[in-house]
């Protein structure tokens, strides 16, 4: 309803949710869509409702991701000062989860609104505090990100550098390679193809190799440069040939056949209908 102007409505279906995590999360939504429509003191006024309901959550780690979605929508209404204040608050929650994984998850998507919304100095600073280091390498690959999208590639580099730098201190060979290859794909997506590329190459799992550079695939393809995806798929077709698991090596080149088929789908000149 929100989506096709029916905000009263929306809100009033709303209001009647009687779980108050989920009735939260719907009023963040509705807050997101009313800015969209640029009714900032309507969406500034719903916001007072969803965080006073979001405040009444027991749960902490479910009133932590509540806040999180409120300070990413009081972001986008532009009342910079409340979010700060909802984020602050939604830190002080998540800190309080004993379990140390929900912690970190809750932490982690906080940071990640932050980040998403421009608050780069708060996500930084959460993202430094997180004790897995793979969840926080992740969380600096997100940042690097929105960093990129809002312009800032010198931030961007020195932030990719640093998620790297803690990547390769990781001595769980399965952390390491999920955080490496979460770099490797914020890098590719963000166009530091080289970069992208040189630390895809160091993924000691061929499996997760092969993934990494099936992302810079698509990446090179979005951008043009057939010819380096071309390149990049073979070698990557190589690679994917020595995995030994029969499950797995099949696993990757059907990966790798969907984005070849992907990356011939938007190259000048072919159809789907033209022959490889």
């Amino acid at each position: 309803m929100a989506q096709n102007g029916q905000f009263g409505r929306a809100k009033a279906i709303a209001c009647t949710i009687t779980n108050q995590d989920v009735q939260a999360r719907v009023l963040s939504r509705l807050i997101g869509a009313l800015a969209d429509s640029g009714q900032f003191g309507r969406a500034g006024e719903l916001a007072y409702h969803g965080e006073a309901i979001a405040c009444t959550i027991f749960d902490p780690h479910d009133g932590a991701y509540a806040l999180s979605d409120l300070t990413a929508a009081l972001t986008k209404i532009r009342a910079f000062d409340r979010a700060e204040q909802v984020a602050r608050h939604a830190e002080a929650i998540a800190r309080t989860i004993t379990n140390s994984y929900a912690q970190t998850r809750a932490l982690s998507d906080l940071a990640d609104a932050l980040a998403a919304n421009g608050r780069f100095d708060r996500a930084e600073a959460i993202a430094s505090t997180l004790t897995d280091l793979d969840d926080q390498v992740i969380a600096l690959c997100s940042l690097a990100s929105a960093l990129v999208r809002n312009g800032q590639f010198d931030r961007a580099e020195q932030v990719a550098r640093h998620a790297e730098a803690i990547a390769r201190t990781i001595t769980n060979s399965y952390a390491q390679t999920r955080a490496l290859s979460d770099l490797a794909d914020a890098l590719a997506a963000n166009g530091r193809f080289d970069r992208a590329e040189a630390i895809a190459s160091t993924i000691r799992e061929e499996y997760y190799k092969v993934g990494a550079l099936r992302v810079l695939i698509g990446a090179l393809a979005a951008s043009g440069q057939f010819g380096r995806a071309e390149q990049v798929g073979q070698r990557a077709e190589a690679i994917a040939r020595t995995i030994p698991s029969s499950h797995m090596r099949a696993a990757a080149l059907s990966d790798l056949a969907y984005a070849f088929g992907c990356k011939r789908a938007v190259q000048p000149g072919r159809s789907h209908h033209s022959q490889p």
